[in-house]
């Protein structure tokens, strides 16, 4: 991840373009889905540690990864799924940074199997 120092503030500087896509929560299949935000500044998602798997209580989920995204200018969910590069991931969670004014957004994801 990279940093820039502007005045005294810390940003991120993205250097990707993802997708985020909408999936109804009673499909079973890949034509249901819609686009919801189809181009989103981010980041290379990264794997989370094992002490970060345990202390969120992440371990039942199958290879968890983190990833930053600019803020999204619409409403994003878990089980909406962040697209890169062609791979699918569930996004399994979703955090403002900071909550009370965010910057950006981590999201907890998934990769789809």
């Amino acid at each position: 991840m990279r940093l820039n120092h502007i005045g005294g503030a810390t940003m991120l500087r993205f250097h990707l373009t993802a997708a985020i896509k909408s999936v109804p929560a009673s499909s079973t299949t890949d034509s249901a889905r819609s686009d919801l935000v189809r181009s989103i500044a981010c980041n290379e998602p990264m794997q989370l540690t094992q002490e970060e798997q345990e202390r969120g209580g992440y371990a039942t989920l199958t290879n968890p990864m983190r990833v930053d995204i600019a803020v999204p200018g619409t409403a994003i969910n878990q089980h909406d799924r962040f697209v890169l590069a062609g791979t699918d991931y569930q996004i399994r969670g979703i955090a403002p940074i900071p909550a009370h004014d965010p910057q950006y957004y981590e999201l907890l994801i998934e990769k789809e199997a």
